[in-house]
């Protein structure tokens, strides 16, 4: 028998349901974007980076607190904007500054990034080394935003001068020295060995796109040419469960060894050793200067990784902006979000969960076994006669890791748990 067609009022109430469902879930994945962009900015403001975030038809530029103590302005000061900007940039600096930014913004160049000088506050000029990338376009595909970050690298460029001074002055100063001083000399050899190293680590970290398993690839192939005795010089980086290595290295009894950390977290190790026995120096065979560079070398590399995966929150969060501006349907949304997830987070599973009630179901899974997603769907736990089951305050119990991560009950001493992050 044929079902009578719907009335006009039934349609439009299941519309105006669907319409509401819709509204529910989009709220709440805009909640989790907030959130996670609270995560991200607590993370920024732990690290030496400043975020500025530009609206380029307007030429509003909102910066964070970092940004603005970097450059000597009080956090509640709010007169910003792109004119602002550019007549902060040092004029000698100007022309690159332009050529860069034009560059990007009508597709010459994949990427945006810089360095250049800025005044403070105070009038005092700042080095930073700027990067940035476009998170919303036009009908026309033209930028609409962007935001990017202004790191304090004035120290680093201090060094870099004082090391070719070092360099234009060491044939110098070689030639003025007497046999009576070859002692001191090899001295400043080895310090400017030293310096060299901690220089071209702090370049490395600054080529464009370079991963941090190239990073620490090319860190551990320079360790011995920094050492006193490189031919006998061998070394080995290992972070969580990736282990670089020279190609001769060895255990062995004499090792220097210093400890990656982050957040007083120790991560990894990094570890200097010479495969033949040498002179007694300061700490066994090791000069104490090396000491100090190897424990230096162990901070820059804590300090890389922790800027690596603060960068992939960035880039996963200008991908999901990208896909949040997409005229597209919230399902369809859902679904790219989790594949961009999956792919930044090289997981082999990952799924969505959004509230529903008291519960929390998968909204979109990848990965999964089916039976698994049959019997971990939902979270609330319940009695056999299929009822909720609740704790003293009323509230229903959450099972399985999921549950765990909601309700907050989660040890930082379990290796699948990082404590501060």
């Amino acid at each position: 028998m044929k079902k009578p067609d719907k009335t006009k009022e039934q349609r439009m109430e299941e519309s105006e349901k669907l319409q509401n469902r819709d509204a529910a879930e989009r709220r709440l994945l805009e909640e989790a974007l907030r959130e996670r962009d609270e995560r991200i900015r607590l993370a920024v403001e732990g690290t030496d980076d400043g975020i500025w975030d530009w609206d380029v038809k307007s030429g509003e530029i909102v910066l964070n607190d970092h940004w603005k103590r970097m450059l000597g302005y009080d956090p509640k000061d709010a007169e910003f904007d792109f004119k602002w900007w550019e007549k902060s940039v040092l004029p000698e600096d100007f022309p690159v500054f332009e050529q860069a930014l034009n560059a990007y913004l009508e597709g010459r160049e994949k990427y945006y990034e810089l360095e250049y000088r800025i005044k403070t506050k105070a009038g005092v000029w700042k080095w930073i080394w700027a990067r940035g990338v476009c998170v919303a376009y036009d009908d026309e595909g033209k930028p609409l935003r962007l935001i990017g970050t202004h790191r304090d690298i004035t120290e680093r460029k201090q060094i870099e001068t004082e090391l070719r001074e070092h360099r234009d002055n060491l044939e110098e100063l070689l030639e003025e020295r007497t046999a009576e001083k070859e002692k001191l000399i090899n001295e400043l050899k080895e310090r400017i060995k030293e310096l060299d190293c901690v220089y071209r680590i702090s370049e490395y970290r600054t080529l464009p796109n370079i991963s941090l398993e190239e990073l620490l690839d090319k860190v551990v192939s320079l360790l011995p040419q920094a050492w006193k005795y490189p031919e006998a010089a061998c070394a080995r980086i290992a972070f969580g469960n990736m282990v670089f290595e020279t190609k001769n290295f060895a255990k062995s009894k004499w090792l220097q060894s210093a400890d990656i950390r982050i957040d007083k977290e120790i991560l990894g190790v990094v570890e200097v050793g010479y495969l033949q026995e040498k002179p007694e120096l300061g700490e066994g065979p090791f000069l104490n200067e090396e000491r100090k560079l190897l424990s230096t070398i162990a901070e820059q590399l804590g300090k890389a990784i922790q800027h690596d995966e603060l960068e992939k929150y960035q880039r996963l969060s200008a991908k999901i902006l990208e896909l949040l501006n997409r005229p597209s349907e919230m399902g369809s949304q859902i679904h790219d979000i989790l594949l961009i997830i999956k792919q930044f987070s090289n997981f082999e599973a990952v799924g969505i969960r959004l509230r529903e009630g008291e519960d929390f179901p998968y909204y979109e899974a990848s990965g999964f076994p089916v039976a698994f997603l049959a019997a971990e769907r939902n979270l609330c736990a319940k009695s056999d006669r299929g009822e909720l089951i609740r704790d003293s305050e009323g509230n229903a119990v959450l099972e399985c890791m999921c549950g765990n991560v909601i309700c907050g009950r989660t040890d930082p001493s379990q290796y699948f748990f990082y404590r501060g992050r």
